[in-house]
């Protein structure tokens, strides 16, 4: 089920060819973050570094947008609360501290959630007012509730 997924996680025209990030940048960002990565997510980024997600979601949530934004290069991922990508602030939206954007839909945006440790993170969405709900208890079972499109 997981190889069925990772080969059809990242969007790609016919003849492209992904750029994966390395294992040593991965290493450094954990060590930069002080936080531990899922190792479904690692393996993901060392298939493409961020890029178009060519999956729908399909969660039992009224929550969530059931697509997927596109999840930035690990470069732009931080715990900071900037967007570089859409140039969104989530600080001053009253966004909590220790999410990881993955991606936004401009001011929604789902996350990898280390409020609870260093490792292990829920997976959320938050609608880019003032709420922020549990989408998936593992980065994991997020991606298990992805689907061809």
């Amino acid at each position: 089920m997981l190889k069925k997924i990772y080969e059809n996680f990242w969007y790609k025209e016919e003849d492209e060819k992904l750029l994966g990030a390395s294992v040593q940048s991965l290493q450094s960002f954990e060590e930069k973050t002080g936080i531990k990565l899922p190792v479904e997510f690692k393996h993901l980024y060392t298939l493409s570094d961020g890029g178009f997600v060519n999956l729908e979601l399909n969660c039992d949530s009224e929550i969530a947008q059931t697509s997927v934004p596109a999840f930035s290069a690990l470069s732009e991922l931080n715990l900071s609360h900037y967007d570089s990508n859409t140039g969104f602030d989530y600080e001053a939206a009253g966004i909590p501290e220790g999410l990881i954007i993955l991606g936004s839909h401009g001011h929604d945006f789902y996350a990898l959630d280390y409020r609870g440790g260093k490792s292990d993170p829920k997976v959320v969405y938050g609608d880019g007012e003032d709420r922020v709900d549990v989408i998936a208890n593992s980065f994991l079972e997020f991606i298990l509730c992805l689907e061809q499109e």
